[in-house]
């Protein structure tokens, strides 16, 4: 198990059981409550009720440093221009009780040493969910709230929800009101089939948190968190924070026991945590499991320590082995902020749709909702049906098959639940690609995937190289007939060139890309595979190709002992390089990476130093993403080494469904193909009696190699729409010209679509129906994301950059750096800081569909990055570097330990209030 993988799954153990925490995080009770009373009157339980009608306020953020270092809680943004300021006024006019006002924006500083608080943080974002403190709740009883989290699984954002049992009091201890928040969830028990298991907890609220007018925190407030995980309560998260003097102690400790595989054993562990907060000092230590040592599982991690201390201009942090603490700068002026979130609010009231100005977006749209359904082996379990990039899933679906009934789980307590069934599966998606101009500034230095699929020739010619024999490559197309290479275009004998790149054609076991080598042996009659070695490698003698057979993972590995291929004049060989590489553009030239590992769990590469020069072939898209952006990229001459030789878009997408499915291809459509394959064509299948309904199937192949009307079970990407006359179409139907490799000559360019075949996986949709799913009526069809028009907005470098964004509760189109970040060890350099990009609260948005609804954004969840200074730079600058021997002080054996909360059982009959913090009707 690698370093990074042993990182990954570190956090992954700490986040999961905080989503036993912050997905399980069921907030105690006894029993039920009872209704407002004046006076000393009593609950069931014979707690005396509070005068006060609303609950506390807790923080939705908890971070070990403040985001400001003055207490003022001045705003980290950089300037606005006058029109931007003009929009933040419109927005500021709004009421206070509109959904934008309401809506608050959580800034905390990415600090990841320190990232064990991050736990709270989830728990409390959580928490907030269930709307604990609103008068509506307050001393009413149990109720039902439906809390959701995101998770990122392959690149994509996911929507978790459970449901939690609440109950909310206000009562009276010790003479002081105090705001019990009781929760009870209960979910399958992943390791035993069947089985439920029920998460307790415990919240008690003294006194709300300060919040600052930029939204930040001035402190935590008093309260206490106890959460048990177990009925033993040995599997516990228990917390507290405390005020005084303006100065948050906060204080964290989880133990956990983790039960071995088939191997038998056990280890239990400990986090442990402290932090001591004001705006302009603070101080604290975190111990905490490290796996970076665990080669096998079970094991039995060391624990690690990390310290670190603040003042009003610098952050020192200090892990065990550092032998001087790393400093940072907290000056808002010299910080980097990186939006993560964002709302969409429309600007103006629309009295015929019902909808007022200020209200969210996800008021009146509908991207998705939580589902329950009884599983196989009985048990109640919830899922969401969501879209992502218009793409429809159930996620979280174990054991959902076609035609079971499923309960929407958002319905308010007067109204009845609406049921729908479950879709087959649809194994493949063809999807629109909507391309907008970009540039290759938004991704140099920056490291990106891009997907390859090479096929060429080459051919041994032994009088080549002074007679010592050479292989030899064709820049154009080979004549069979005559055996020479032609042009593409004159198509004029332009002869072989030596083959240079020996290192395309080189395979690890940690690529991601495969190559395949092999020539046809017409003296044994078949066909023989090779992998290309350089000297040393595998006890290769020689550089040149060795006899190969596919491995276990399905890629060609060398035979031992090894067996090299002694070309004769005119021997040939195929070479069909696929799959993916990472690539870097640095403003020069291209590079490669060397992939050194690749955690699937977690889609992160790891890098090693050994990078090889990158040539983008000229007249070819490279189709490039930055994990949620997509670029496509050509190389239009190759003449010159800058950003001018090169066409560069950025891809939109939109998925077919049963409904569009219809309406997505352009009117006079007779086939899909693509350009540089025309002689293989492809058919939609619209008819939705089908048993191929929305897949991609082959329609006709002059070449023989394909059943016609069978279903395309692989990707095909860049296909184009043409007509009977064999001409490419626009998305408004208009015939394209173009030129022999399918690329426009004019200003119009063919619309493009991509194919993604998958089995319950990427590409793979499934829907709900109702009351069946036998007509494309009955899906239920969610809300496309919003399309919005282009945007000139400025990035860090203060370069204006025009951003065609759309939204479904995630703005989608940013350029994801956050992305880059986690690959640089969240890290922030200034090459990722000039790229970023943030969108100002209240910037107007106008709808790119209807061209006049606005909405307004806002910021709701925002990083702080600090720059890393030296000693040197604090005395230049008359600083002074922060004591880390504050951190000395505290004594970790002073956190908190599980008390028990002696909860009942879990109230029943309850009624759903909230889903994803907002009121159901």
């Amino acid at each position: 198990m690698s370093k990074d993988s042993n990182s990954q799954f570190k956090l992954k153990r700490l986040c999961r059981e905080v989503m036993a925490l912050s997905g399980m995080l069921a907030l105690a009770a006894c029993g039920g409550g009872g209704s407002p009373s004046d006076g000393a009157q009593t609950n069931t339980d014979g707690e005396v009720l509070s005068s006060l009608s609303t609950g506390y306020t807790l923080p939705s953020e908890i971070s070990a440093v403040p985001t400001d270092n003055s207490g003022s809680g001045a705003a980290l943004n950089r300037a606005f221009s006058s029109h931007l300021r003009a929009w933040a006024r419109a927005a500021a006019d709004l009421p206070a009780t509109t959904d934008y006002a309401k809506a608050q924006t959580r800034k905390y500083v990415e600090e990841r040493e320190l990232e064990q608080f991050d736990i709270i943080e989830q728990v409390l974002g959580a928490v907030a969910q269930t709307n604990y403190a609103d008068a509506a709740v307050v001393n009413q009883g149990p109720y039902t709230a439906m809390i959701t989290w995101v998770e990122d699984r392959d690149g994509r954002e996911i929507k978790t929800i459970e449901p939690w049992v609440v109950d909310s009091r206000m009562i009276v201890e010790n003479g002081k009101d105090v705001n019990r928040v009781l929760v009870w969830i209960e979910e399958p028990d992943e390791n035993n089939p069947g089985a439920m298991r029920m998460v307790k907890a415990e919240f008690k609220i003294y006194a709300a948190a300060t919040v600052n007018s930029d939204g930040s925190f001035a402190d935590y407030g008093d309260w206490d968190l106890n959460v048990k995980f177990n009925d033993s309560g040995s599997d516990y998260f228990v917390a507290s924070s405390r005020v005084s003097g303006g100065q948050t102690t906060v204080k964290v400790h989880e133990s956990h026991t983790e039960s071995g595989g088939g191997g038998g054993g056990s280890f239990v562990y400990e986090m442990k945590g402290v932090l001591v907060r004001a705006a302009a000092t603070g101080y604290g230590k975190v111990a905490y499991p490290d796996f970076d040592g665990c080669m096998s599982w079970p094991c039995t991690p060391s624990t690690k320590n990390a310290s670190y201390a603040y003042n009003s201009g610098y952050l020192a942090v200090q892990v065990d082995g550092d032998s001087a603490p790393t400093y940072k700068d907290r000056d808002p002026a010299n910080a980097v902020e990186m939006t993560r979130r964002y709302g969409l609010f429309y600007a103006n009231a629309d009295q015929a749709n019902g909808i007022v100005a200020g209200d969210d977006v996800q008021k009146h749209k509908s991207f998705g909702f939580p589902i329950r359904y009884t599983d196989q082996f009985g048990a109640t379990r919830h899922a969401y049906y969501g879209a992502w990039q218009g793409r429809h899933e159930i996620w979280n679906g174990d054991g959902l098959n076609a035609g079971d009934t499923v309960t929407r789980n958002d319905h308010g307590p007067q109204q009845t639940a609406q049921t729908y069934v479950a879709s087959n599966t649809f194994n493949g998606t063809l999807t629109k690609r909507t391309l907008v101009d970009g540039d290759l500034s938004d991704i140099q230095d920056i490291v990106v995937e891009t997907w390859i699929n090479k096929n060429f020739n080459l051919r041994w010619d032994a009088s080549a190289n002074s007679g010592a024999g050479a292989w030899m490559s064709c820049t154009g197309y080979i004549d069979w007939v005559d055996n020479i290479c032609r042009d593409h275009q004159t198509h004029a004998d332009v002869g072989f060139s030596m083959f240079a790149d020996f290192a395309s054609l080189q395979m690890s076991s940690t690529d991601r890309k495969h190559v395949s080598i092999s020539r046809w042996d017409s003296i044994a009659m078949m066909n023989r595979d090779y992998v290309y070695l350089t000297a040393g490698q595998d006890g290769a003698s020689s550089d040149g190709f060795y006899a190969a057979q596919h491995g276990s993972m399905g890629k060609l590995e060398a035979v031992q002992p090894l067996e090299a291929y002694t070309p004769v004049d005119g021997d040939q060989v195929w070479v069909n390089i696929g799959g993916s590489i990472y690539i870097q553009y640095t403003g020069t030239g291209w590079v490669q990476k060397e992939l050194i590992d690749f955690d699937q769990s977690t889609w992160t590469p790891t890098f090693g130093t050994n990078d090889q020069t990158f040539t983008p072939e000229v007249g070819r898209e490279y189709y490039i993403n930055n994990k949620g952006t997509n670029f496509v990229v050509k190389r239009k001459s190759n003449t010159g080494t800058d950003a001018t030789d090169y066409e560069v878009k950025i891809e939109l997408q939109s998925a077919a469904n049963p409904v569009s499915v219809a309406s997505i291809l352009p009117a006079g459509t007779s086939y899909l193909a693509t350009p540089w394959r025309k002689d293989v064509r492809y058919a939609l299948i619209t008819d939705s009696s089908s048993a191929d309904f929305m897949k991609l199937v082959v329609q006709a192949d002059d070449t023989g190699k394909l059943t016609v009307g069978s279903v395309v079970t692989s990707g095909e990407w860049g296909l184009q729409a043409y007509n009977g006359s064999n001409q490419p179409l626009t998305a408004a139907g208009a015939p394209v010209t173009v030129d022999e490799f399918g690329f426009p000559t004019g200003a119009d360019r063919p619309v493009e679509f991509n194919w993604e075949y998958s089995e319950n996986g990427w590409g793979t949709q499934q829907y709900l129906c109702s009351p069946d799913c036998s007509s494309t009526a009955n899906y239920l069809i969610l809300d496309n994301p919003v399309q919005l028009q282009p945007v000139v907005l400025v990035n860090g470098a203060g370069a204006s950059k025009t951003l065609a964004l759309q939204y479904d509760g995630w703005m989608h189109g940013m350029p994801d750096l956050y992305w880059e970040l986690s690959k640089n060890g969240f890290q922030m350099t200034q090459a990722i800081a000039d790229k970023v990009i943030n969108i100002p609260a209240g910037t107007t948005l106008t709808d790119a569909l209807d061209g006049s609804t606005t909405y307004y954004v806002k910021p709701l969840e925002t990083s702080v990055f600090l720059n890393v200074v030296t000693t040197t730079d604090i005395s230049n600058a008359g600083g002074t570097a922060p004591d880390i021997n504050q951190a000395s002080a505290v004594d970790l054996a002073t956190v908190p330990a599980f008390t028990e909360h002696n909860m009942g059982a879990k109230p029943t009959g309850t009624a759903v209030k909230y889903s994803e913090g907002k009121p159901v009707q």
